[in-house]
């Protein structure tokens, strides 16, 4: 009532890249930085995973280094009786680009109380300024910021789709409730009667600061009058 399935593969002779050219760095500044540890060498095994993650990774540093709307496209040919391979990876940086403006858009918990948190506290956290470089990581950077805060429900910074060297960030947010607390009870057998509290304050001193507030009442039964 089994079956037994055996693979048997024989690899054979390897395809060898034979060349490996980046076009279309020459007007970036970091170009040694961005090609920097590239896992791609002539004369190595023709491998379209790693290529394709070289790509990648040019790509990525790219978005990282004021270039957010950059490509990394590759093409390569084989010739299957030399076992060889030629690829070029065509890169497109786009222009190089700044924060322009931080727009910032809050939808309050309670729309009769208003916005909870300060705008200026919300610049602080983000950690961003106009006339940076636009680093993708560091949008990232300031949307988990605020999502540590606890104090919003929703974060999202999105980047408008203009072509030039300016990107303005929208930052839209919904706050939270920025108070939590809890209250438990329960009965040991050294300690019978025990209380624990917790309060939570999300943005003491409207500075997005977050203040902790612990509380423990125990034995409680043990002596008079409650013995």
């Amino acid at each position: 009532g089994a079956v037994e399935v055996r693979f048997n593969i024989r690899e054979g002779p390897p395809m060898i890249l034979r060349s490996f050219v980046v076009v279309g760095l020459d007007s970036v500044p970091e170009k040694a930085r961005i090609l920097r540890d590239v896992p791609v060498r002539e004369g190595g095994r023709f491998d379209r995973f790693v290529i394709d993650a070289a790509a990648d990774t040019v790509r990525q540093r790219l978005h990282n280094n004021g270039y957010p709307r950059a490509e990394a496209v590759n093409r390569f040919s084989v010739n299957d009786s030399t076992l060889s391979a030629w690829d070029t990876l065509y890169v497109t940086p786009g222009p190089r680009t700044k924060i322009g403006a931080i727009k910032i858009n809050v939808i309050p918990l309670d729309s009769a109380k208003g916005q909870q948190i300060p705008t200026r506290i919300v610049r602080r956290i983000m950690g961003l300024d106009s006339g940076e470089l636009f680093r993708e990581d560091e949008i990232i950077d300031a949307q988990r910021a605020l999502y540590q805060t606890e104090a919003y429900q929703h974060v999202s910074i999105t980047p408008d789709s203009a072509s030039d060297t300016l990107i303005t960030l929208y930052t839209n947010l919904a706050e939270a409730p920025m108070h939590a607390a809890r209250v438990g009870a329960g009965y040991g057998t050294l300690d019978c009667f025990r209380v624990t509290s917790e309060f939570t304050d999300y943005n003491f001193l409207n500075g997005a600061r977050r203040f902790d507030l612990n509380a423990r009442v125990s034995k409680i039964g043990i002596g008079r009058p409650l013995d």
